[in-house]
C-alpha cells in the first residue's frame, strides 16, 4: 500500500534544512538569530522547545553540542 503524504494544496518550501540535531528549535534558531532580535519571553519559549525535544535537558542520545550551544545563547538573553 502506498500512502501519499503530499497534496496539490501543500505550501512549497523555498529552502530545506536537514541537520542531525536533538531539537527542531535548534535549526529554527540558527536562522532566526541571524536576522532578528529575540526577546526574553521568546528566549524562554525557545528554551522550552529545546527542553522538550532533548528529553528534559539533554537526556536523549540525539542531543548534540549544537543544541547545547543554542541553549547557552538563549540563557544570555533572559
Amino acid at each position: 500500500m502506498i500512502i501519499k503524504l503530499t497534496t496539490e494544496n501543500d505550501i512549497k518550501a523555498k529552502n530545506i534544512t536537514i541537520k542531525q540535531v536533538g531539537a527542531t528549535t535548534t535549526i529554527l534558531l540558527k536562522h532566526i538569530i541571524a536576522k532578528y532580535f529575540i526577546t526574553s519571553l521568546e528566549s524562554t519559549l525557545f528554551a522550552l522547545g529545546i527542553y522538550e525535544d532533548t528529553g528534559s535537558l539533554f537526556t536523549f542520545s540525539s542531543t548534540t553540542k549544537e543544541d547545547i550551544d543554542v541553549l547557552s545563547y538563549l540563557f544570555l538573553l533572559v
